[in-house]
């Protein structure tokens, strides 16, 4: 790879590390109680507990109960004979992923803890990127090493059949396709290499991307397509990007929220992705130039889906009908709930306008009339969604409360456009300042 000094102090490990030291460990819940950990080092051995679970009660998964003089067995002085025995007791690759990892996490977590009081907490009253722990260079060189420790210990723990439990492959086909596991590790590799790359410079730039911050980025995308080349079909390198991309992370929530099928997904895909990748580091451009590329995205997928899975997919993009699709699956609504009250906004919209164009109303007249209106939609909201519900959105619809104040909205792809009444100013010894 052709890196800038800048970054070349990256390291593959970085985004483990700081995945371990946050996994849940409520899976130690999980582990036979005889198996503990309680060095401070990260090694592949763990310590012995004298104390059993003591009654018939202890099961392993699908085998019934276990016995206490079983769990006596299961205790190992290393990681690799833990998982060895786990599995000949019979217990499933998941179960004994957890158990070796939270015997992993509980050795690291001293040494972690030792390394964030070293750099010092962040002070209440501070804020910026350069305040926090992860971004300190020395933190983020020791959490490396950790990192790495910790993928290798884990991998050799768990071996082929832990790499390979249905979970994993589960996971890897849905990020990366139906590639061989060799292939899946290269790419596992590369990826996190370039990330780690990235984040060093994003955390040098701190916060502010510089056009020679910007220039180093584009030539770290460049030097990573170039490695996935390298060990991918043209085929497979367009599957992985496709999968991986930022414009599919950014679709993910519209395109669950319309129901898309795979063959929608891969239309608005490739019609966002232009766009997306013209205007996420073009800095100011002007807005004309994007409006008339946004219109032409929305031409493209009405061509290929039809007016209505454009008007689908143009409402699920907008970030309060995604709200709405939430709140009413948790209230265990349909769908057609939330298009619903959703489509009440267009009405509030037009009626706001009409009355505040209505030159047979005056001013109080008009404010008094947008308020029943809002009120009106607040009640239909309720109606619609139940009490609770009702109460979570319409949290999140501020802009109901311009129209009860005396505003007008107009909705547009960017958010909302409002226009308020003159405010009534105050009276002065009882008589009104003309």
């Amino acid at each position: 790879m052709k890196i800038p000094p800048l970054v070349l102090a990256g390291s593959l490990a970085a985004n483990a590390a700081l995945g371990f030291v946050c996994f849940n460990r409520s899976t130690s819940a999980t582990a036979p109680k005889s198996v503990t950990d309680t060095g401070p080092a990260l090694s592949n051995s763990v310590g012995s507990d004298r104390s059993k679970p003591g009654t018939s009660n202890s099961k392993s998964p699908g085998n019934g109960e276990l016995p206490p003089a079983v769990w006596s067995t299961l205790e190992a002085s290393d990681l690799k004979t833990l998982a060895a025995k786990l599995r000949a007791a019979g217990f499933p690759p998941s179960v004994i992923r957890s158990v070796i990892q939270s015997r992993l996490i509980q050795s690291v977590l001293p040494r972690y803890q030792e390394m964030a009081a070293a750099v010092g907490p962040k002070p209440f009253w501070a804020t910026g990127r350069n305040q926090s722990t992860s971004s300190d260079p020395k933190f983020r060189s020791a959490l490396n090493d950790i990192g790495r420790e910790y993928t290798a210990i884990l991998k050799d723990a768990l071996g082929p059949e832990g790499d390979q439990a249905e979970e994993t492959n589960d996971s890897n086909r849905r990020q990366y396709g139906d590639l061989p596991r060799e292939k899946i590790e290269q790419l596992q590799k590369i990826v996190s290499d370039y990330s780690d790359l990235t984040n060093q410079v994003k955390i040098s730039a701190n916060g502010i991307t510089l056009p020679e911050d910007q220039e180093k980025l584009d030539l770290l995308e460049r030097e990573r397509r170039a490695d996935l080349a390298k060990i991918l079909s043209p085929q497979e390198l367009e599957e992985f990007l496709v999968r991986s991309s930022p414009t599919t992370a950014r679709l993910r929530t519209a395109l669950t929220a319309m129901n898309a099928t795979e063959e929608e997904f891969r239309v608005i895909y490739r019609a966002q992705l232009t766009f997306d990748e013209k205007y996420n580091n073009a800095g100011l451009t002007r807005v004309n130039d994007r409006q008339a590329d946004q219109a032409r995205v929305a031409e493209e997928i009405k061509n290929a889906l039809g007016d209505a899975r454009l008007a689908d997919y143009t409402r699920a993009s907008d970030s309060e009908f995604q709200i709405l699709s939430q709140v009413a699956q948790q209230a265990q609504l349909p769908t057609s709930a939330a298009i619903q009250v959703y489509d009440l906004r267009t009405n509030v919209a037009n009626e706001s306008n009409r009355i505040f164009s209505d030159a047979n109303l005056s001013t109080d007249q008009k404010r008094a009339a947008l308020q029943t209106l809002a009120q009106a939609m607040r009640s239909q909201v309720t109606a619609t969604l139940g009490e609770s519900a009702a109460r979570t959105y319409l949290q999140s619809a501020t802009w109901l409360n311009r129209v009860e104040q005396g505003s007008a909205v107009t909705f547009t792809l960017g958010g909302v456009i409002t226009r308020g009444l003159p405010v009534p100013r105050p009276a002065v010894a009882g008589r009104p300042i003309p």
